[in-house]
């Protein structure tokens, strides 16, 4: 069903060459973990119930699809693709033959 476990702090393998993907911690109070960081071009996607209760189990570290990028991933959104650059996802940025003529990016302003 695409869903993982934790236990004992060590990672578990889910579904066929999945895992776990994060920087996870206990918490002391409810024992469940807790995710707190992601990686380079994933976003940190952490819920709340509407009495403002955490939902552990809906936390996790989602890609940046192609057309954006984050290159770290502690509480952050995907940002789009500034002009002149290629985003293919994930946090690689690569500039789209934006060099001037001394090997120079050349930045286009957002409209």
């Amino acid at each position: 069903d695409g869903r993982c476990a934790l236990r004992n702090g060590t990672v578990a393998a889910c579904g066929v060459g999945l895992e776990i993907v994060g920087v996870w911690e206990q918490s002391p109070l409810s024992a469940q973990f807790e995710l707190v960081g992601c990686p380079p071009g994933y976003h940190m996607v952490k819920e709340f119930d509407p009495f403002g209760d955490f939902q552990y189990e809906t936390q996790g570290c989602t890609p940046c699809p192609p057309g954006s990028y984050l290159l770290a991933g502690y509480n952050d959104e995907c940002h789009g693709c500034p002009k002149g650059l290629e985003c293919p996802g994930l946090s690689s940025v690569s500039t789209r033959g934006g060099l001037d003529a001394t090997g120079e990016v050349r930045w286009e302003e957002d409209s």
